[in-house]
């Protein structure tokens, strides 16, 4: 994605790494675990480029994770 360096003080990324690694009832991670397909769960703001950077989510699957990685993806 390009470089975010524009929103330092807002940190978009950072709010959208929350939202994704939140841990609570009804979070994402919440759902997977209670579905046996994952057992943890980050996301978040990763390398920065001269102009780019990189978000990235990071999901410990379970074995029945594995077989239905689609749904995950999805």
């Amino acid at each position: 994605m390009p470089h975010q360096q524009i929103n330092y003080q807002n940190k978009p990324l950072a709010y959208i790494g929350y939202l994704l690694g939140h841990e609570g009832v009804g979070s994402l991670l919440s759902v997977l675990k209670e579905r046996g397909l994952a057992n943890a769960l980050s996301a978040g703001t990763g390398l920065f480029g001269y102009n780019y950077a990189e978000f990235s989510i990071s999901i410990a699957i379970t074995k029945r994770g594995l077989e239905q990685r689609d749904i995950i993806v999805g």
